[in-house]
């Protein structure tokens, strides 16, 4: 089976139905200034793969994917994200640098099959750890009630959502808010959904550590 670069393009283009964690990777969203700006830094400290990327359009809005989050504005303005923020840059610049790695790889190029598959493999495997690690920065959250049996009281309650191994979102965590007579703003209360968030953060990034810190 022969493999040409063109081959290799599509599959990260998302033209090919390769699996829904690769879909995910090639939404059709349009990026946010803020994915512009980190790629243009990565090609700033990579001049060597500079024109290459900025001469294929293909190539260039699959990284601006890889850097683009869609996070609402929100998500920034937040002090207990700032070490997540962190975190996440340095992930997307390590999906951005196997990516380039394995697009401009010669032993892929030259048709090497069991390369070419491994390189999806890893790939997949890669976005959908950042696709985790965006949920741990802005994560996902339903808030419902709960009546304690014997009390009567009523609790807030939040429930979070994963990334399983296809890339598809589950509801994994849930967690206890606080009362609900301590929020005058109902589901929309402010301090709730902040709090409820906080609480859904802090479970993800502990699944995160126990799934990818040795």
């Amino acid at each position: 089976m022969q493999i040409e670069l063109q081959d290799i393009l599509t599959y990260f283009d998302g033209a090919a139905a390769v699996n829904t964690a690769l879909l995910l990777l090639l939404g059709t969203l349009m990026p946010e200034q803020n994915a512009d700006e980190e790629l243009k830094a990565f090609l700033e400290k990579n001049p060597q793969i500079a024109e290459y990327v900025k001469s294929n359009i293909r190539i260039k809005n699959n990284l601006i994917r890889i850097f683009d989050d869609q996070f609402k504005k929100e998500v920034f303005s937040k002090e207990r994200n700032v070490e997540y923020l962190n975190l996440l840059k340095n992930l997307k610049v390590k999906v951005a640098n196997f990516y380039i790695d394995k697009i401009t790889n010669d032993s892929i190029n030259a048709g090497n099959t069991k390369l070419f598959c491994q390189a999806q493999d890893e790939f997949e495997l890669l976005y959908i750890q950042l696709l985790k690690f965006r949920l741990v920065v802005s994560p996902k959250v339903q808030i419902a009630k709960n009546t304690h049996n014997e009390t009567k009281i009523k609790y807030y309650f939040a429930k979070g959502f994963w990334i399983n191994e296809e890339g598809k979102e589950y509801r994994k965590f849930i967690k206890s808010v606080g009362r609900v007579d301590a929020f005058k703003g109902g589901k929309n209360d402010h301090e709730l959904n902040e709090e409820a968030a906080k609480k859904i953060q802090e479970a993800a990034y502990e699944a995160y550590k126990k799934e990818y810190t040795s």
